[in-house]
């Protein structure tokens, strides 16, 4: 699978043509069939290539060249229109446009390097030599099986057998091997686990500490992402506007990138506790001092503590009952006043009632 830009200049932005192909299948006797779509900005012309021979037209595509969209209509007649650009939108690993293994390969290659090395050396000196004195027979042949097989050798009398090892310094190769992944890990920006051997006593800020590459690398392709969006938001929101006879704008739409990290849940949940408990400390202290202070400040106070609006609730908190019960009598006070009958003793009395 591939995709080549085609443009009328090498100094153009502006691609004049996009020509993207893959392999679609490989026929008996290894003959490679290869599918060439060729895009342009009004139409997409479908081609076929068959082994190393010559590229034509393909004929089973329904419709070549063929609009970029195709559609039914309520007749059941077949129609096109083209957007008027080509719809391909290439992602960029870098700015040389480069593949994020290129700067670690020659590290790989070294690692691979030293653990074959070390893996020949095992494979080579892991067989001991014997070293027989006085030998005095003619085929070596048959000592060799006489040790493997009967694990005994004749020997002349003034005569022996040592078995001589060697031994592999394998301390140089392993020290080097073990630099190669820690660079290997530092140039690629990616996530080194070995750092994290024990997760359940590894504190979160040592788990941040092993991902602050991967988050650079991260907030590195985060910026190329959003150029990417944007440029197929254009796309949607003018097609929307067409459509719904709106005004949209690429401005009005937010992209948020949320990221996922491993953390130590026990850390997590002894922090929680300590929020927990000091705000529970600082909601105590707050209620002791209700002599003190009144109602609403109280209030306002334990909303700021519990992150709570307290605009939008204070319609909804019970009344002091002091208050309902003044609020009370005044009302009794003004129905009397304004029915107009009894003394004032009399009006005294039902006030004094309506206390009560």
């Amino acid at each position: 699978m591939g995709v080549v830009e085609v443009r009328a200049k090498d100094t153009d932005d502006k691609c004049e043509y996009f020509i993207y192909w893959y392999t679609d299948r490989i026929e008996k006797g290894k003959k490679q069939i290869k599918r060439i779509q060729v895009w342009s900005a009004k139409e997409t012309t479908y081609y076929v290539q068959e082994g190393d021979g010559k590229i034509e037209l393909d004929t089973e595509a329904e419709i070549n060249p063929r609009p970029h969209v195709v559609f039914k209509d309520k007749k059941g007649e077949k129609k096109g229109y083209s957007f008027g650009f080509i719809p391909f939108w290439r992602l960029d690993n870098n700015r040389k446009r480069i593949s994020g293994l290129k700067p670690i390969k020659p590290l790989i290659d070294d690692y691979d390097l030293m653990q074959c090395g070390l893996t020949n050396n095992l494979v080579d000196f892991d067989t001991p030599l014997y070293m027989v004195k006085g030998f005095d027979g003619d085929n070596l042949d048959e000592l060799q099986q006489n040790l493997k097989v009967k694990k005994v050798v004749g020997v002349e009398t003034d005569g022996g057998v040592e078995i001589k090892t060697i031994d592999i310094p394998y301390q140089a190769r392993q020290a080097k091997a073990s630099e190669d992944e820690k660079n290997i890990y530092r140039f690629g920006m990616g996530l080194n686990m070995t750092g994290l051997k024990d997760t359940a006593a590894t504190t979160n800020i040592a788990i941040k500490a092993a991902y602050s590459l991967l988050d650079m690398k991260a907030n590195k392709l985060e910026k190329r992402l959003k150029r990417l969006l944007k440029e197929l938001l254009r796309v949607v929101i003018d097609e929307i506007n067409e459509t719904n006879k709106t005004g949209y704008k690429a401005s009005d739409v937010n992209m948020v990138f949320k990221r996922s990290v491993m953390t130590n849940e026990t850390e997590n949940t002894q922090n929680e506790k300590v929020k927990a408990e000091t705000q529970q400390v600082q909601i105590n202290t707050i209620l002791a001092l209700t002599a003190t202070l009144d109602d609403a400040t109280i209030v306002k106070a334990i909303c700021d503590v519990m992150d709570i609006d307290y605009e939008e609730i204070k319609e909804r908190l019970p009344k002091d009952e002091s208050k309902q019960v003044e609020q009370a009598q005044e009302e009794l006070n003004n129905v009397i006043t304004d029915e107009g009958g009894g003394t004032d003793e009399s009006k005294a009395e039902g006030s004094a009632a309506g206390s009560s």
